[in-house]
């Protein structure tokens, strides 16, 4: 662990990869549960069938959104460290 006020690169961007991984194995759970969602929606008629597509198109909305938000909060992580300086704490 680094001094108050400092940071850890190494740390820093295990924990950046960590946030990637999870919200990459987040968005692909979503897909198969968004294609299971389609397969099952076959069997739905009329406003149901509408209302089942339009929570759908929400959800897949919003998973957008999600996705963004990590992948810019990963990318405000990096350091100048990781394209290829020391692993020394570095103040903040």
């Amino acid at each position: 662990m680094s001094e108050p006020g400092k940071v850890d690169p190494a740390a820093l961007r295990d924990t950046r990869a960590q946030l990637l991984n999870v919200a990459e194995s987040a968005s692909a759970a979503f897909a198969e549960s968004q294609a299971a969602l389609r397969e099952a929606s076959n069997g739905w008629i009329g406003a149901s069938k509408q209302a089942l597509e339009q929570l759908a198109a929400h959800w897949a909305e919003r998973d957008r959104e999600n996705l963004a938000s990590l992948r810019d909060l990963a990318h405000h992580m990096a350091l100048p460290a990781d394209a290829g300086g020391s692993d020394s704490a570095e103040p903040l």
